[in-house]
């Protein structure tokens, strides 16, 4: 395998700058496509950090440039938590996918890990960015209840702390979140207008039909099958000529362990996508 070489920048914009990390090998002749990483939401992001990295590596070292963007308000980009959107997310992602071209003139594929799939998905549908593959970690298939998990860390974060008026539930926060409140969960202030963004989101409202799909899903044992609403989305996918291969995947959800944790056999089998997807 070549010798990876990793970059730290950060890329400018009218909103503000982005940090990246790049990963490639020195003989760009040998580089046959570029991949953009789409990251999950949140605490999920820094849990998933460590796997990330660990991909970007190795599909540098096969001879892939990857690039790795934090959004606005996340990371070490510039920013608030509170001031981002999901429209603004999806600048980023043209930002970083146009970098991409000028970079490497090369083809370009991306990779959404949980809510990250559906931005991919919708910075697709809503850019028309050509591209030739998608890979989904875990895909969120709705946003409303992925929500609704986020905001009972708030509930979780007021019964340990022995709040004397806890949140009595996550109605009551998204009747602040309608009446414009921003509200803070697990160090996050979730803005009204993403949570109302995150909140619209179904990945049945997509139909990506121009570029070949892997979807990667981590179950903890082998013997478990995916999900019956999972399974409903790529059988309907399937019969409207969807070109998707689901990979199951034996592991733990490292974007929620407390410790750091590592999938060997998902990265493999993303590498493997890749190399598929160039035949």
């Amino acid at each position: 395998m070549a010798t990876v070489f990793i970059e730290s920048f950060f890329l400018d914009s009218n909103l503000g700058k982005r940090f990246c990390v790049y990963h490639s090998i020195e003989n760009k002749a040998k580089v046959q496509r570029a991949i953009l990483l789409v990251p999950p939401f949140a605490e999920e992001m820094n849990k998933s950090r460590h796997m990330l990295s660990k991909l970007a590596r190795t599909l540098a070292s096969h001879g892939y440039a990857v690039l790795l963007i934090d959004l606005q308000g996340c990371g070490d980009s510039q920013g608030e938590f509170r001031d981002c959107s999901w429209e603004n997310w999806l600048h980023d992602l043209a930002m970083a996918y146009m970098y991409l071209c000028q970079r490497t003139q090369l083809p370009i594929s991306l990779l959404g890990v949980r809510l990250g799939a559906l931005l991919a998905l919708d910075f697709l549908k809503v850019g028309n960015y050509p591209i030739d593959q998608l890979i989904l970690w875990q895909p969120v298939i709705n946003g409303r209840q992925f929500l609704n998990q986020f905001l009972r860390l708030r509930l979780a974060g007021d019964m340990l702390s022995g709040k004397q008026n806890p949140t009595s539930g996550t109605q009551a926060i998204r009747n602040a979140l309608l009446a414009g409140e921003v509200i803070e969960i697990a160090g996050y202030e979730l803005p009204p207008h993403l949570a109302a963004a995150i909140d619209s989101q179904k990945i049945s409202d997509y139909l990506p039909l121009d570029y070949r799909l892997d979807w990667m899903e981590i179950q903890s044992t082998a013997s478990v099958d995916i999900s019956p609403l999972k399974k409903q989305v790529i059988d309907a996918w399937a019969q409207k000529g969807v070109n998707n291969k689901t990979t199951l995947i034996t592991g733990v959800e490292f974007w929620e362990t407390q410790e750091i944790e590592n999938n060997p056999e998902l990265i493999a089998s993303t590498l493997q996508a890749f190399m598929q997807g160039n035949r």
